[in-house]
């Protein structure tokens, strides 16, 4: 269920969060090869430190550690951290679930600095393996958003729902919806059952290794594909490779994305537990406070406005 903005705000507000990840105890990073092809020097960690720059370079690279050991141990082969298998609703959902323990982590009374860099780090590699893995970056080439998003909340989407204009396609779309994957393209296009407009469709690569099986629609299905596969990348989805076709979109759009999720954590700590939250979020990941506000400019009036809303 998407609960309104205000209703969210309430559960803020009132401590009502929980939550779980399942965190690595060490970082086993690249048994997955998401975006991790360091001897190119491209991989989670680079994007992560180039993306939160404002942060000490030692805890930079412990996010962007945590993010890369996403891709090992119990999370490996689980779709809703990697965003395959078009298993876009449970990877949002996961990543909503998270950003509740890392508030909770961060909690000025009780504040648990590692388990919310752990946390945050795996909300950074869910982030960005939806740019490598997805045709997001292809269906809006050469103009690309961000995932559309309100302040406080990481998307909620279903089968059928849209969000950026894309429609999320998987096998449970009604059989009235007639879906076609144009040659040599990697954007679906739908038609819902009476009209004669079509609208792009949202999927993610299948990656049969993973323990959920595919759930992308018969139709317009396309492999995430070998990282080491030297040929035809033009026949497989991943952008992981530097190699790959849009590979440097999908890292520059995963870089603003990862970004933009360390603002959403500030508005959240502000709105949950105010200045002392925001001083605790500073502290746990040694931000540099100006450095912070330049990324995140509007995080305080945005807060400030839901907080008056509330209020009267």
């Amino acid at each position: 269920m998407k609960y309104p903005i205000l209703t969210a705000c309430a559960l803020l507000l009132t401590g009502a969060c929980g939550g779980e990840i399942e965190p690595n105890e060490e970082p086993v990073a690249g048994t997955h090869d998401h975006f991790r092809w360091g001897w190119f020097g491209v991989d989670h960690n680079d994007i992560t430190e180039a993306a939160l720059n404002f942060l000490s370079e030692d805890v930079a690279d412990e996010v962007g550690d945590y993010n890369e050991d996403t891709d090992g141990g119990s999370t490996q082969y689980k779709s809703k951290y990697h965003v395959d298998n078009c298993r876009i609703q449970e990877a949002f959902d996961s990543v909503r679930e998270r950003y509740k323990t890392v508030v909770a982590a961060l909690d000025p009374m009780n504040r648990q600095g590692l388990n919310a860099k752990k946390a945050f780090g795996t909300i950074t590699h869910t982030v960005q393996d939806f740019f490598a893995h997805s045709n997001w970056v292809e269906a809006f080439y050469p103009s690309m958003p961000l995932l559309d998003h309100n302040a406080f909340e990481f998307p909620w989407v279903a089968t059928g729902t849209t969000i950026g204009g894309m429609m999320v396609l998987t096998n449970s779309l009604p059989s009235s919806f007639t879906i076609n994957l144009p040659s040599e393209s990697r954007v679906p296009l739908v038609t819902p059952a009476g009209s004669t407009a079509t609208i792009k469709g949202l999927i993610t690569g299948t990656y049969e290794d993973n323990e959920e099986s595919s759930i992308c629609p018969s139709g317009a299905s396309i492999e995430h594909g070998d990282p080491f596969f030297q040929g035809d990348y033009e026949t497989f989805l991943s952008k992981d490779d530097p190699d790959s076709p849009f590979h440097d979109e999908a890292r520059s759009m995963a870089e603003m994305q990862t970004r933009e999720e360390f603002c959403r954590l500030a508005r959240l700590v502000l709105l949950r537990y105010g200045d002392s939250g925001l001083d605790s979020l500073i502290d746990v990941f040694e931000a540099n406070r100006a450095g912070y506000e330049a990324a995140c400019p509007h995080d305080r009036s945005v807060v400030t406005a839901v907080l008056a809303s509330a209020i009267w």
